[in-house]
């Protein structure tokens, strides 16, 4: 594995900061060593994966493919920090020890952990090289991963809105803002869209 450049290494902890912020707006829990992982939310961030993973190679067009890679990346990197792999606890941004070698030990720690609802076979190595090269995959791909982020923090739900809710999902009063303060989750705990929400447009970032 080579060396990733600065760059590189830059756009990785902006995408982890960014899912992690929206994993906190939404109300999702964000741990910091594997320890105080959720086990209960492995399968859904399984689930997620293999989901975007699957609409990428159903891709028809370069615009399904990019907007495939956002969504996928931004799933594997909600699945790294809910499996409890964080900055800190790798020291892959705040130090001069090369990433490639940062990964490597992520890597070998996974691959020890037990895991109960059989997340490893799914996300480990997807999540771990995802992070690193999703940015270098096209060349504005900074701008759509940020789109696709914006968009993501737009799925909170009005007052009003909830009466659409579907059967069996838990609505949650946030503080996002005034208006949409209200995480409408399903009972395996993915955010679910509200009302007229609308898919961003990543044309023009091809």
């Amino acid at each position: 594995m080579s060396k990733p450049t600065t760059r590189e290494i830059a756009a990785a902890s902006d995408a982890l900061q960014k899912v992690g912020l929206f994993m906190r707006t939404f109300l999702q829990p964000t741990p910091l060593g594997y320890i105080n992982a959720h086990v209960d939310l492995f399968q859904l961030r399984a689930s997620l994966i293999e989901e975007e993973f699957l609409e990428f190679l159903e891709a028809k067009n370069k615009l399904d493919q990019l907007d495939a890679l956002c969504d996928l990346l931004y799933v594997a990197a909600g699945g790294f920090i809910t499996c409890g792999f964080r900055m800190k606890e790798f020291k892959v941004f705040a130090t001069a020890k090369p990433f490639a070698r940062a990964v490597a030990e992520a890597r070998r720690a996974f691959v020890v952990q037990p895991c109960e609802s059989g997340l490893r076979s799914h996300v480990s190595s997807l999540t771990l090289t995802t992070i690193r090269s999703g940015h270098a995959m096209f060349p504005k791909f900074n701008g759509a991963f940020n789109a696709v982020h914006d968009n993501n923090m737009a799925k909170a739900w009005t007052k009003e809105e909830l009466i659409h809710k579907p059967e069996g999902a838990i609505a949650i009063k946030c503080s996002l803002d005034i208006e949409r303060c209200y995480v409408v989750m399903s009972s395996m705990k993915k955010v679910i869209k509200p009302p007229g929400f609308k898919k961003v447009d990543l044309q023009p970032f091809l």
